[in-house]
């Protein structure tokens, strides 16, 4: 009985000082790094690109239509090595996508509305809270511009 007494008050002890001692332990927010490089995320949505009478801009056999998102502005000869390496990736609803820009970007053809839906990581770094991202589709240049909270 004894060392069962003994055991259980040991076993008190310990997770009493476990429990005041965590909070010494735990960075607080100054304390972060700041200053990552690049983080990424995904949302889950996609774009369409479409003109004004719901024609698809993206030419599936032409990729200079192709979106890109860059987290910094491009030139022609980087977007074009960027859209030319493509991964094809078949997922069990059977839905095909086609991965490029080094797994950054993907095109995948939409069921519903039949036209090519895109999809991107967004860009960030820590210490701001918004980003942007430039998006390059249909020879122009666009921006999206994210905001973060932590």
């Amino acid at each position: 009985m004894k060392t069962l007494f003994r055991l259980f008050l040991t076993l008190f002890a310990g997770l009493t000082l476990t429990v005041g001692c965590i909070d010494f332990f735990l960075p607080e927010d100054e304390n972060l790094p700041q200053g990552v490089v690049f983080y990424t995320t995904v949302q889950g949505l996609s774009f369409f690109f479409v003109d004004e009478e719901g024609n698809d801009l993206v030419d599936f056999d032409d990729k200079t239509t192709w979106p890109l998102a860059y987290p910094q502005k491009v030139n022609d000869a980087m977007r074009a090595v960027a859209v030319d390496r493509v991964e094809t990736t078949a997922r069990e609803d059977g839905r095909v996508f086609y991965i490029y820009n080094d797994n950054c970007n993907a095109l995948s053809k939409d069921f519903e509305n039949r036209l090519w839906g895109f999809t991107t990581y967004f860009w960030g770094r820590t210490p701001e809270p918004e980003y942007t991202t430039y998006i390059y589709a249909g020879g122009g240049l666009d921006s999206l511009t994210v905001s973060f909270s932590y």
